[in-house]
């Protein structure tokens, strides 16, 4: 059943792109009694699992869809690891950073639990409806949801949704610090203001790196897509300075440093990779990269094969074509390599 169900979890992920992330819990199915579940699940061992993936994500906000209250006793203890995970992750002390894989202590802002949207909603409850319009896919979000659980096999089938307004409910059950109201962000920061590390080096990459995503933003969808993709190049670069003038190493893309800098390392590579997006995109270039196979044993080689075509009217430079097979970097092309308009390479 485990096996199954992460298959069934990665497909889902598949089709949503979100991120997906397992304990050493395994779903051996439903339980009603809770001392067939701390048999089978140590707690110690869960609990550092979740506090890693909440000290590498770093999220502000963490929901558990799964209540205390629940017939199942694997549920009851999910929504008690997730709660004693949202107090633990801040906490060095009671969990130290090597007991999660060298990660710095990160502290959400709200914990909210997923309940009952028939029942009347308290003070404290936040209502999301998933009856919306996605205007990309034409479907309301419940609907989108409907069709990835089908990925589900293992589970019950559940009936389509009715289009129309469609509550869910959340409720509160911790916050830190002073909140502004009881919408789903309340009391947490998105500006700029939250990056200022203090370093004058850093904030001045900073200011510069808001100052590139302004004039980006400010051409606007009437600007030409040379235009567009010269923007976006420049924040690009902007990442890319600024990270250099921050000393924090990473482990696997996941900063080592906590509190503002790891913050503000995340939002780099976020920002870094979406601009990145654009800049091909509004530049016509396409990399399209085929191996023989699907699977490859440890240490064995694989072909592979890598087309870079340039889509748009201006000549474009390869400086570096590199493959990552997560165990290593391979560079394929050290050279650069001028593309002119219209053209492809081969590798």
């Amino acid at each position: 059943l485990a096996v199954l169900r992460t298959a069934e979890l990665l497909a889902e992920r598949q089709r949503d792109g979100g991120h997906q992330y397992f304990t050493r819990a395994y779903d051996f199915g439903p339980a009603t009694e809770d001392s067939v579940v701390d048999r089978l699940w140590p707690r110690d061992t869960l609990l550092r699992d979740v506090v890693s993936v909440i000290r590498a994500f770093r999220p502000h906000v963490v929901i558990s869809m799964c209540d205390t209250v629940s017939r199942d006793a694997t549920r009851r203890r999910t929504a008690r690891l997730v709660r004693a995970a949202f107090q633990a992750a801040g906490d060095t002390a009671l969990l130290p950073s090597r007991a999660t894989s060298r990660l710095p202590a990160w502290s959400p802002t709200r914990l909210y639990t997923r309940v009952d949207s028939s029942l009347a909603n308290p003070p404290g409850i936040v209502t999301v409806d998933v009856g919306e319009l996605d205007r990309e896919e034409n479907k309301t979000y419940a609907e989108i949801g409907a069709e990835i659980r089908r990925l589900q096999r293992t589970q019950s089938a559940l009936p389509s949704p009715k289009v129309g307004s469609a509550p869910r409910s959340l409720r509160l059950e911790v916050t830190r610090g002073e909140s502004a109201g009881n919408d789903l962000f309340a009391g947490v920061d998105t500006t700029w203001a939250r990056l200022r590390t203090g370093a004058n080096a850093v904030d001045a990459q900073v200011d510069s790196l808001r100052d590139a995503l302004a004039a980006a933003h400010a051409g606007g969808y009437s600007a030409s897509p040379n235009v567009i993709a010269a923007a976006f190049a420049n924040v690009v670069r902007r990442t890319i300075a600024t990270r250099l003038a921050i000393q924090c190493s990473e482990s696997a893309t996941v900063p080592l440093c906590g509190g503002v800098l790891g913050d503000l390392m995340a939002t780099l590579r976020t920002i870094r990779e979406r601009a990145t997006r654009v800049t091909l995109d509004a530049a016509g270039v396409v990399v399209d990269g085929t191996v023989s196979r699907e699977f490859v044993s440890c240490r064995d080689s694989v072909a592979a094969e890598v087309n870079v075509f340039n889509g748009g009217s201006e000549p474009v430079t390869l400086r570096r074509l590199a493959a990552n097979g997560r165990v290593a970097l391979a560079t394929l092309v050290g050279d650069s390599v001028r593309l002119a308009a219209d053209s492809a390479f081969r590798w």
